[in-house]
């Protein structure tokens, strides 16, 4: 085989571009992995919190969905990025505090097939002349609606707070220190199988 220098550094620029790539896409699918635990139970999706410092249980799957690999300016490196504007909150904790007097959340499969019948509009939602609000014993709001016509039964639909503290759920920096090795191999397979493809072309 006559050596090609060109062609060969040509092959490394490539080889390099897709093994970032690949290492980028291989901490996506393990941020993905940790994000879609989570057992079933009467309020899933969303099944019961996750303990305070470890990655939030799945809930709709959109937060895992939002994140993305993608080549950064001429390839030799790549980025990963969220579309989640609640992803780093989960993260590192932090206070939600509400544009009127209360925050409203659903918590269950009804709350949340409440709100999707009503466009995602909380005002909507609480407009519904079926719904009351209700005190539970520690003060807090609860959001029932009253559903059947001959047997009537209320519904837990949401719960209303005048502030949320979430405590950190920890889940994109301990993955990057957990997946070091995973991501090393898909950088090293995909550099590896490039380099041969583009020499060997």
């Amino acid at each position: 085989m006559e050596w090609n220098g060109d062609k060969f550094q040509e092959a490394i620029g490539t080889a390099l571009k897709h093994g970032n790539l690949a290492a980028a896409r291989e901490y996506v699918g393990q941020v993905q992995s940790a994000l879609n635990r989570g057992g079933k139970g009467p309020f899933s999706p969303g099944a019961t919190p996750s303990a305070p410092g470890t990655p939030p249980h799945k809930s709709t799957g959109a937060l895992a969905r939002s994140f993305s690999a993608h080549q950064h300016h001429n390839g030799f490196s790549a980025m990963v990025s969220t579309t989640s504007k609640y992803a780093i909150l989960h993260e590192f904790g932090g206070t939600i505090l509400p544009k009127g007097r209360y925050l409203v959340f659903p918590v269950t499969i009804d709350g949340r097939r409440h709100l999707r019948a009503h466009g995602g509009s909380v005002r909507n939602a609480m407009g519904d002349p079926a719904v009351y609000v209700k005190k539970n014993r520690l003060g807090g709001l609860l959001v029932f609606r009253k559903v059947g016509k001959r047997k009537v039964r209320s519904v837990l639909l949401y719960v209303m707070k005048s502030v949320v503290i979430m405590p950190p759920r920890p889940y994109i920096v301990p993955t990057l220190k957990a997946k070091t090795a995973e991501m090393a191999g898909a950088y090293t397979r995909a550099f590896r199988k490039n380099l041969v493809m583009g020499v060997l072309k």
